[in-house]
């Protein structure tokens, strides 16, 4: 289950890729109404794209129009990686819930499909927090993706809030990629795995960060997918952080245009302080003595 915005396309091209076909794929639940216009232009445009790194004028303006802007990260991805071939709407399996994934609607649905499917596991990326009827529902067979490195920090824009403070050390410690189990908390479930960027400071802006984050945050997903496909009977347990480690939780509100700035302002000032550092120990040498 995923946004219906340009990010989580990487996402899905990459799951509909890995598992079409597979009796256990069920289907993507796509956080959006299914009567939006832009679908078939969304879909076309990917098609005709797809593995794009270099977008034209007209057409970087034809995929904001399409998605409603792009933010920093979202270019960066698409210098980094290209255009996924494929958008939401593409697979026959697609569920469009509508923009209110807690409504009594919804989980009328829900209930159907755990009562007719029986057990159901869901993997998801999604900018709103679900209800706990989700988890009891689903008996607590929900797995996240964060574009962070858990539990060190938690929330929306967790990297680049960790950023804004200018830290390298917190910073580096920060940016990666997570996967856990959703409990009632926010990014707080018992954590299956996490992954770290060795040096985040060979990226050119903190965007670019961002977006590596993203996508190793959907290829985790997918490998623990894939896991527990090829091994139904292994379960992954997930281990809970200790409260003392747990970082205060991010939100959208967080990142105003001014932390925004700063963040960008201070990963520059952080990449270059790494760099001056590599330089200092590269450069000195040993005073000889007796």
């Amino acid at each position: 289950m995923t946004e219906n915005s340009f990010h989580p396309t990487y996402l899905v091209s990459q799951w509909y890729t890995k598992f079409q076909g597979n009796p256990f794929f069920r289907g993507i639940l796509i956080r959006d109404d299914k009567n939006d216009a832009s679908h078939q232009s969304k879909e076309r445009f990917h098609q005709l794209h797809q593995k794009e790194k270099l977008l034209t004028s007209d057409s970087l303006q034809e995929i904001q129009t399409l998605y409603g802007g792009l933010s920093k990260t979202e270019e960066a991805m698409i210098r980094l990686f290209g255009i996924p071939a494929l958008a939401q709407n593409s697979f026959q399996k697609s569920i469009f819930l509508g923009k209110t994934i807690n409504s009594e609607k919804v989980k009328e649905w829900l209930q159907i499909e755990c009562k007719n499917e029986g057990k159901i596991c869901m993997f998801v990326f999604l900018d709103k927090i679900l209800s706990p009827w989700w988890i009891e529902l689903t008996e607590g067979n929900i797995i996240n993706a964060h574009s962070a490195v858990l539990p060190y920090a938690r929330g929306m824009f967790a990297v680049e809030n960790m950023a804004s403070r200018g830290d390298i050390e917190e910073f580096k410690r920060v940016a990666g990629a997570s996967v856990h189990y959703v409990d009632e908390g926010v990014d707080t479930g018992p954590i299956i795995r996490a992954v770290r960027i060795q040096n985040p400071f060979e990226f050119q802006s903190l965007s670019e960060v961002k977006a590596y984050s993203y996508k190793l945050a959907f290829d985790l997903l997918i490998q623990q997918a894939s896991e527990m496909i090829e091994n139904p009977q292994i379960q992954s347990v997930g281990i809970k952080a200790y409260p003392t480690l747990i970082s205060p939780v991010f939100s959208r509100k967080d990142y105003t245009p001014q932390v925004e700035e700063l963040a960008e302002k201070r990963f520059i000032e952080m990449k270059q302080d790494s760099v001056n550092a590599i330089k200092t120990k590269t450069t000195y040498k040993k005073i000889p003595t007796g």
